[in-house]
This record gives structure tokens, C-alpha cells and sequence, in this order.
């Protein structure tokens, strides 16, 4: 999490006016990249985005007709159909004065002049040496432009900008991966200055939160926000001097049937950041290993660390956060909550924090059980403290409690009798249903539905495995009883016709992940739209 508060940190002062010199990024490459997807690609993703919203049939139409004016050679007013687009920019000291080139494929060159010179009256200057002008429409200023590679390079003002030898590859810009629509920025390609100043404005600011007082910081709390500051200015370097790219993307990709939206950063391969990023996808989380199963309605978890440097500080600061707590404890309640903050020490001074929920379901009555698990140090003896606390309770809680109810495969549940306290949507969502807990000595989680004791049996079993930083996802589909709609019974029908028996192919994502990329990511599945088309149809025929 460290780093990503860097990388939005770093965006905020490097959007800043910057008074430092840019002209050395020009030899690595351009720093801003943007990237559009070929005019075939678009057909084919509007064919296929028209079949979610049930026009297909008339997609075909008029996306046939459009690929029809491209003829054999796929080759539309001279431009390739099946290249890519691209304008690629060098930052410069002032915005004003950057250097920014469109790239269009071409097919036919003479077809493309064709179309300047006859469909759009304008008049094409040859400049020689390959080169060639025309003026803006609104004769604002002088288009320069030259074929290459490809591709025509068009630039505005500076004919410059496009001599033969500034002209990158188009590989060098567009990549592989693009999407639909791709956003890039070079971090690795900024100038040492502008990296000098952006740090610099860091931690100036940064030393600014160092003065701010904490209400009731100790010596403990204060030196441990002092190094969480410090934390953040060595990720803020570290995006700086370690990051390579940084890339927001849309996609469409009808094989995977995914609507996507994710924003990524690269490090230098070998780099400190590199291996950080790597170490953050190999830690195994409790919370995800126990949550993931097959009938997962939804899920939500998250496996983060704090940093070593702050770890090393963390048990003094959390004593005395524990001791100004209890300040604030009234005196009948401290025998209960004494126990419970002794058994739990040990894991808030840990610096983990693995943990999540999952909803399980639904059953052929349409019910759900819920699952919690997270992380713990030493569970068993917070799992003593727990029953310490509870012994302490006044007896019209404490009778609330059967502790040491059963014990399945030597490991002991406790219920915490609810049952009778429900309203009637819990109810209807969960069934009458006491909740388990259970505990091992690496994770404390607890279940609640009809399946709660197998569920935690389930759990209880998992391994730790590696997973996302943190996920959200949900199924459509398996949530229609939960949810408040106006006809269940329609909902189903129209579920199981786009999304089969099996109910697959209905989820939402949203996600933080590491490795070769620190990524953000949003994705939807595309049945997920065509099921809420479905229900929209069918709601208007019922009425």
C-alpha cells in the first residue's frame, strides 16, 4: 500500500508547473504514450458490445458495410485498417512546449493524399526530403507530417518533431498489450532534475506531517509515525528512481467476454522495486486460502504487511495506544476487555493484516452462510482470551455463549446463540442460525447459515496460498435471492439463460495485485450486461 500512496503522490507533483529542463528524455524515447486499438478491432468490439445490448442484428449491418468500404486490402481512405493508432509525446519544461506526434497507419499513400487534397480541399505543401505541410482548417498553423514505417507522422508547428531521425518504432510506442484505449507515462524517462524536484517537493511536504502533533502521541507513537513518513518518502524515490511505467488501459476482449478498466506500473527489471513488487505476490494470505470456493457468491479480502522498519516499532506504540484505551474503559467492563486486548496483542504487533469475508451460496431454498477469517498470532491462546472475556460477561450475555460446543476432526467450535434475536430478512437471507467460531492457532473465523459448520470445517482445513493485495468480486447470478428484485422468479429464469446451469461467466472483479506490475483492476464479465438486458426485456413483457 506504501507504494501506491507513492505513485498517486508522485502523479500530484509532477502535474505541478516544473521549472527544470526535459531535453535529455528525448534520447530514451517519448514520455506519454497513447495508443487506439485498429479500426478492425473497433468492429469487431462493437459487434460484439451490440450482441450484449441485443443489437447484433443491426451491428452486423452496419459494421459489414463499414468493413465492406475496406475493401480486399482492409485499406479505408488509404489507412490501414488493421494497425493501431498512436500519438506519443517528450515532456518538456513547459507543457506548452512539448513535443507531441500523432501516428496513423497507412495502407496507401496515395489514397491518404488523395483524401487531403480531394475529400478535404486541403492543399499538401511538399517540403522535400520526404516531408510535407498543410495548414490547420481554421488556419491556426502548419501541419507537418512524413511517412514512415508504416505510418504517416503528424505533428503541429515544429517540423522537427518528425525528422526521420527522432521517429521511433512503432513497436517502440504501441507495445503488444494495449486494449482498447491505453494511457502511458515513462517514469524511467523523466529527467534526473524533474525527478530531483518532484522529491524534493515530497518531502518538504512530508516534513510538514512530521510537525504535526497526534492528539496524545507518546514518544512511542510519535517515532513510529516519523518512520511511517519516512516509509513513504523512500517509496516515493523508489517509484522515482526504480518505476519504468506507468499505464492506464480500457479493454474489450469479446474471447474472454471481459469489459475491463486497470491501471499498472512497471519497475526496472533488477531494481529494488522489481524484487519488492515479486515478494508482495509471494505472500501467502490465511484469509484468501479459507475463502476461495467454488460457490462463492461474494468475496472480499485483503493480505497486506507494514513495512520491516516499521514493524520494529510497532509493539512499543500499540502498548501505549492499549494504555490510553483503557483509560477510556469503563471499570464494570474492563474484566472483559482486558482479556480480549491481551489476546490480540500479539497479532496487532505483527504488522499483518490478513483478513476477509465470503458469502457462500445459495442453497436450493435460496440461503447463505457467511464466512470471516483472519489472521492471528498465536490463536489458541486468543482463542483462551476469548473465553476468559466471555466467562466475565453479566449472565444475560454471557448466556448468549456455548462455548466448547462440539469439537469436529480435535479442533473445538463455540456458538454464540442468535437465533432467536433475528429479523426477518436475516432470516430469509441466512436461515435460522445460531454462529460458529473456531480457531487455529494462525487465523480466528467464524460462519453463520446453514452450512456453518461445514463451511468452517472447510476452512479450517485450507492452506495459506498467494492471492491478490486486496479483492473484491461478486457473482451476479448467485446473488438474485439476496437481492431486493421485483421478481425473483424472472431474475432466475433470465440467469439461467444467459449464464447457464452452471452459473458461470456472471462476476465482477475489482483488484490489487503485484508482481511483474503493481496493478488495479476492474473487470466485467460481458454476460453480466446481456443478463441485465434480459431482465429489462422480460420486466416490460410482464407489465
Amino acid at each position: 500500500m506504501t507504494r501506491l500512496l507513492a505513485l498517486l503522490a508522485l502523479f500530484g507533483f509532477l502535474a505541478a508547473p516544473s521549472a527544470v529542463r526535459a531535453a535529455d528524455a528525448k534520447a530514451a524515447g517519448p514520455t506519454f504514450m497513447l495508443r487506439v486499438q485498429s479500426i478492425n478491432d473497433m468492429l469487431d468490439n462493437g459487434e460484439y458490445i451490440a450482441g450484449l445490448v441485443g443489437q447484433e442484428d443491426a451491428a452486423k449491418q452496419l459494421l459489414g458495410f463499414a468493413r465492406a468500404l475496406g475493401g480486399d486490402k482492409k485499406v479505408l481512405e488509404g489507412v490501414d485498417m488493421s494497425k493501431p493508432f498512436a500519438v506519443y509525446a517528450y515532456l518538456a519544461d513547459e507543457i506548452t512546449k512539448s513535443e507531441a506526434v500523432a501516428m496513423l497507419p497507412i495502407g496507401d499513400k496515395d489514397a491518404f493524399m488523395g483524401l487531403l487534397k480531394g475529400r478535404l480541399g486541403l492543399e499538401v505543401t511538399d517540403e522535400k526530403g520526404g516531408l510535407y505541410s498543410v495548414e490547420s482548417p481554421n488556419n491556426s498553423g502548419t501541419i507537418f507530417f512524413r511517412f514512415e514505417n508504416g505510418y504517416v507522422y503528424g505533428t503541429y508547428l515544429n517540423k522537427d518533431n518528425v525528422a526521420v531521425a527522432k521517429l521511433p518504432k512503432p513497436a517502440d510506442v504501441i507495445g503488444k498489450d494495449y486494449g482498447v484505449l491505453s494511457l502511458s507515462f515513462r517514469v524511467d524517462r523523466l529527467p534526473d532534475e524533474m525527478k530531483k524536484f518532484a522529491m524534493g517537493a515530497v518531502e518538504t511536504a512530508l516534513a510538514e506531517a512530521k510537525n504535526q502533533p497526534v492528539p496524545n502521541e507518546t514518544p512511542a507513537i510519535k517515532a513510529i509515525k516519523e518512520k511511517s513518513i519516512d516509509s513513504l518518502a523512500a517509496a516515493v524515490k523508489s517509484v522515482l528512481y526504480d518505476g519504468e511505467e506507468v499505464t492506464l488501459k480500457i479493454d474489450v476482449n469479446p474471447k474472454k467476454d471481459e469489459l475491463a478498466l486497470e491501471m499498472a506500473m512497471t519497475a526496472k527489471k533488477g531494481s529494488t522495486l522489481a524484487k519488492e513488487m515479486q515478494d508482495i505476490k509471494a505472500r501467502k494470505s490465511v484469509a484468501f486460502g479459507a475463502l476461495s470456493t467454488k460457490d462463492t457468491a461474494f468475496l472480499m479480502g485483503g493480505n497486506m504487511a507494514l513495512p520491516a522498519s516499521i514493524k520494529t516499532l510497532l509493539g512499543p506504540a500499540i502498548d501505549d495506544l492499549v494504555k490510553l484505551g483503557l483509560k477510556e474503559v469503563p471499570a464494570d467492563a474492563i474484566g472483559v476487555v482486558e482479556p480480549v486486548l491481551k489476546g490480540i496483542l500479539p497479532t496487532l504487533k505483527a504488522g499483518d493484516l490478513d483478513g476477509g469475508f465470503a458469502l457462500i451460496g445459495p442453497t436450493t431454498d435460496g440461503k447463505y452462510t457467511g464466512l470471516s477469517v483472519g489472521k492471528v498470532a498465536n490463536g489458541k491462546d486468543f482463542e483462551k482470551s476469548i473465553k476468559e472475556a466471555v466467562g466475565k460477561l453479566p449472565a444475560e450475555y454471557k448466556d448468549l455463549f456455548k462455548l466448547d460446543a462440539e469439537t469436529v476432526d480435535g479442533v473445538t467450535y463455540h456458538m454464540i446463540k442468535v437465533q432467536d434475536k433475528l429479523d426477518e430478512k436475516t432470516r430469509k437471507t441466512f436461515g435460522d442460525s445460531d454462529v460458529w467460531l473456531a480457531f487455529r492457532d494462525d487465523a480466528a473465523m467464524a460462519a453463520f447459515g446453514p452450512q456453518a459448520k461445514e463451511v468452517l470445517k472447510a476452512a479450517l482445513k485450507s492452506s495459506p496460498k498467494a492471492d491478490s493485495v486486496m479483492k473484491m468480486e461478486l457473482s451476479v447470478a448467485r446473488l438474485i435471492p439476496a437481492a431486493e428484485v421485483a421478481n425473483e422468479k424472472t431474475a432466475k429464469q433470465a440467469a439461467k439463460k444467459v449464464f447457464g446451469n452452471d452459473l458461470t461467466g456472471d462476476t465482477f472483479t475489482l483488484s490489487f495485485d503485484a508482481g511483474d506490475s503493481i496493478r488495479m483492476r476492474a473487470a466485467l464479465k460481458g454476460k453480466v450486461i446481456k443478463f441485465g438486458m434480459l431482465m429489462s426485456e422480460m420486466g416490460k413483457m410482464e407489465n
